[in-house]
């Protein structure tokens, strides 16, 4: 038995979740979804640390006899790729069967890395600092979001120069791993309320209409688990904007 530790609110951790849900026939009974509320600090806990000495999330944890540990793997790519060959699920990630399985695997995995130095560490960084920095008790460092910011919209034109470029997903003509961990990145960005923040979703994509559309994409191919998935960021983002439109505007 699998078990899966994820926290809705963390992006990989929804990637992760979709793909599983989508694939539940796949993997049968072999895999449980385990809460990990970062908000509420349950990643820092000893209990938790047991299973990942990093204290992240996602992470993935396999079950003997007796509730043993057998196996653990923390990082959502390595947890993505393992769980696609466990499960032979080669529409995801493609299985290293000849050369040409093997480019396209190759292929996956370059977009895979590539997400950690630009999308992530741009859409990460600046919602961190913009919107969970102050939940977490952190002091927000609005120069790091600066940068963030130009580091998350060089990736956006990156994603339509490259990536996107010819292509209805990352995958080629249908999703794999890599765009459902883009997306779910990308939809942090609903969290941004633009009165208080100075930037939100819209005008954030707005010069990416490529991007956005592969969005949509992504959504429509995999609904209605990306709906179900994503409806408490809805739901969270929804709570800020109108705490927010309270607060009096600074003069």
């Amino acid at each position: 038995m699998y078990q899966l530790y994820v926290d809705f609110m963390s992006q990989p951790s929804r990637a992760l979740m979709i793909l599983c849900r989508l694939n539940a026939a796949s993997m049968g009974q072999a895999l449980e979804e385990k809460r990990v509320l970062i908000h509420k600090k349950e990643h820092r806990t000893d209990e938790y640390k047991e299973l990942n000495p990093l204290r992240q999330v996602p992470c993935l944890v396999k079950r003997g006899a007796g509730q043993s540990v057998d196996f653990r793997l923390p990082e959502s790519c390595a947890i993505l790729r393992h769980l696609c060959e466990r499960f032979s699920l080669s529409d995801w990630y493609p299985s290293a069967g000849g050369v040409e399985q093997l480019e396209k695997q190759a292929y996956v995995d370059s977009a895979l890395h590539w997400y950690h130095s630009t999308l992530r560490k741009g859409c990460g960084g600046l919602t961190f600092h913009k919107v969970v920095a102050m939940n977490l008790g952190v002091q927000p460092n609005e120069a790091i979001a600066v940068d963030c910011k130009a580091v998350l919209d060089r990736a956006l034109g990156t994603m339509e120069r490259v990536w996107l470029k010819d292509r209805s997903f990352v995958g080629g003509s249908r999703p794999c791993v890599a765009d459902l961990l883009f997306c779910c990145e990308l939809e942090q960005l609903n969290m941004f309320y633009a009165p208080v923040d100075g930037m939100d979703f819209d005008s954030i994509m707005g010069p990416f209409p490529e991007v956005r559309a592969w969005m949509a994409r992504v959504a429509e191919a995999t609904s209605p688990v990306y709906e179900e998935v994503h409806k408490f960021l809805r739901f969270a983002s929804k709570m800020r904007h109108e705490k927010l439109s309270k607060v009096p505007a600074k003069l």
